[in-house]
């Protein structure tokens, strides 16, 4: 490498520092190895999950329908055989319905 090569080299570098953000962009999890590439650090994204919320609430409302349905309690003026009779209904979606 000559002379010209190694300072071209050197001021990308400091170019690159001189415009760095502390940020890294918002982008999915899945291109962590271009921005791995891009940016010269770990790109981790600091997003929490809300999976452990969502699995609790649907474990907690499943808990609630099954206790209802064992006392034969009704819930907001349904019996539990209507809730599970509309859950097994199949909508109609042909496109004769909808563009009538």
């Amino acid at each position: 490498m000559n002379d010209s090569q190694k300072r071209r080299e050197q001021l990308l570098r400091e170019t690159r520092n001189l415009y760095r953000t502390s940020q890294i962009p918002a982008v999915h999890p899945r291109y962590s190895a271009a921005n791995h590439f891009l940016y010269g650090e770990d790109a981790k994204t600091e997003g929490s999950s809300s999976l452990g919320a969502r699995i609790f609430i649907s474990l907690l409302l499943f808990v609630i329908f099954a206790s209802a349905d064992y006392q034969g309690e009704k819930i907001w003026k349904l019996k539990p055989s209507q809730i599970v009779s509309q859950i097994q209904n199949q909508p109609d979606f042909s496109l004769n319905k909808i563009f009538k």
